[in-house]
């Protein structure tokens, strides 16, 4: 049920990834050039797998190295208010699959991928047993993937940036899941 919220992932995933496709792209080259007998490509032969080993050194270490982000923008205050519609609290589910109906009051919702803050608009995370598992700018969902039991869903309407409100915007509700 995890979700990879932020699709892009972070500045070093992104680096790390760079990097490899740079190593695969230099063990290619250097398969190449060791087939030609010429003095230049003995030469790279003999640098390629040192400047190899150092690029997936750093492609390895880049989360120790790579700035981490920090997150834009300042945080606001906003009116808004949130309601789950369904399911309803204490709601006895027959299925792993839960259809989430929101209601957002005060506020409009905008796409995931806006990052200009205003006080009225922004976008909504969705929350299974304090795990994060959508995003959305809608406001109805189907979740999956419950097991039996007692779930927690909550739901939390958050700024443009991803930032939570000064004061936070949530709503949550219990259900149980028939086995």
């Amino acid at each position: 049920m995890g979700l990879l919220a932020h699709a892009l992932g972070s500045g070093a995933d992104n680096v790390t990834s760079a990097l490899l496709a740079v190593d695969v792209g230099l063990f290619a080259w250097f398969m190449h050039i060791r087939r030609r007998p010429d003095r230049t490509s003995r030469w790279l032969g003999a640098g390629l797998p040192v400047v190899m080993m150092v690029v997936l050194v750093a492609a390895v270490t880049a989360t120790t190295w790579v700035p981490k982000p920090k997150l834009s923008g300042k945080v606001l205050d906003t009116k808004a208010r949130l309601e789950f519609v369904t399911p309803r609290p204490g709601e006895v589910l027959h299925s792993s699959r839960v259809h989430v109906e929101l209601r957002l009051i005060g506020a409009r919702l905008v796409p995931i991928t806006r990052t200009k803050v205003t006080p009225d608009a922004g976008h909504i995370h969705l929350f299974i047993d304090r795990q994060l598992v959508s995003m959305v700018n809608g406001l109805s969902q189907d979740l999956t993937g419950l097991t039996s039991g007692e779930h927690v869903l909550e739901a939390e309407f958050v700024q443009a940036n991803h930032v939570p409100w000064r004061t936070p915007v949530r709503t949550s509700v219990i259900v149980q899941v028939a086995s």
